[in-house]
């Protein structure tokens, strides 16, 4: 379904069109003409290099609105209506809106009138971007890359959240590096002192909110991950005060990561843990669920094993 775009503060359309209509990631944007105010009653500038001027502006405007800009145009077409006389002098003003290197195709035609007697009006056709990293050679590549690094992610949670530590250990390099803040070394060695910690849990819960995957290479990126932590410690645990039932933790942080590609696997091969913040509760009662709900365990007894046979 295409969208019509109507930008405000654009010149006024002086016949029934829109400023522009997109559709499947393109963008048509409709011949602007040199109006130098948004009324379709503003007058044009004079001479030929003031009309080109005023025309680009204007469609820089549309462009604009549609949260676009001149990099993006892939074509344009240019109408004249004295062609021997400004084509030369029109060229000079419109070259200087595009780097020499990344002008847009074009076409420039000699038409016998423009609407109320304008000199030149210029239309546009523009390629909205994909969002793409730009260092794949193509989109299903770069996707298949990023789903790969989320699942080592959700990998990494459940891992933890069910204290399977050979999959945890899975989603590391073998020269990799983990800095927690309360402890700094190789995976192998990190993984043996938070199987400790989680010894005290009887929940765990990770989620992963915001990714933000930024590619330096086709075997390596930059991975930022917002991250919520549920944890309830049982009974006699070290930080759980005495007599009491339980505590609950509620921690938000960040992981840090440099992915690395080799074999074929993406895992991670430098984690820093960046701290938020960390509320924690003293339980008042002991955590009961209703008999008939399926209850989560912290481990590898969990339901989720059972239901993937």
């Amino acid at each position: 379904m295409p969208t019509f775009h109507m930008i405000s503060g654009a010149p006024e359309p002086v016949a029934p069109f829109s400023h522009a209509v997109e559709t499947g990631g393109w963008v048509f944007v409709t011949g602007q003409m040199p109006f130098s105010g948004a009324s379709k009653t503003s007058p044009y500038p004079e001479g030929i290099e003031a009309q080109t001027r005023q025309v680009m502006e204007n469609l820089k405007r549309v462009l604009a609105g549609c949260a676009l800009g001149l990099e993006h145009v892939v074509s344009a077409r240019v109408f004249l209506t004295r062609f021997e006389q400004d084509y030369e002098r029109m060229n000079a003003v419109y070259a200087s809106y595009f780097p020499a290197d990344k002008r847009p195709a074009r076409t420039c035609v000699g038409v016998s009138a423009l609407a109320r007697g304008a000199l030149i009006e210029i239309d546009f056709v523009v390629r909205r971007p994909s969002g793409r990293s730009g260092v794949f050679d193509g989109f299903l590549e770069e996707l298949e890359a990023r789903t790969a690094i989320e699942d080592c992610l959700k990998r990494f949670a459940r891992s933890v959240d069910r204290q399977d530590w050979t999959a945890a250990r899975a989603c590391y390099h073998d020269d990799a590096f983990d800095d927690h803040g309360f402890f700094k070394g190789p995976p192998d060695a990190f993984l043996a002192h938070i199987a400790k910690l989680h010894e005290h849990q009887d929940h765990s819960m990770h989620f992963n909110t915001n990714v933000l995957i930024e590619f330096a290479s086709k075997e390596r990126a930059f991975v930022e991950t917002y991250v919520l932590v549920l944890q309830r410690y049982r009974p006699g645990a070290p930080n759980v005060p005495a007599a009491s039932p339980g505590l609950r933790n509620l921690a938000s942080a960040r992981y840090l990561d440099r992915f690395e590609k080799r074999n074929g696997e993406w895992r991670v091969a430098h984690r820093t843990l960046v701290f938020g913040d960390i509320v924690s509760e003293e339980m008042k009662t002991a955590h009961r669920f209703p008999p008939e709900f399926t209850e989560q365990r912290h481990g590898m007894d969990d339901p989720l094993y059972a239901l993937r046979k």
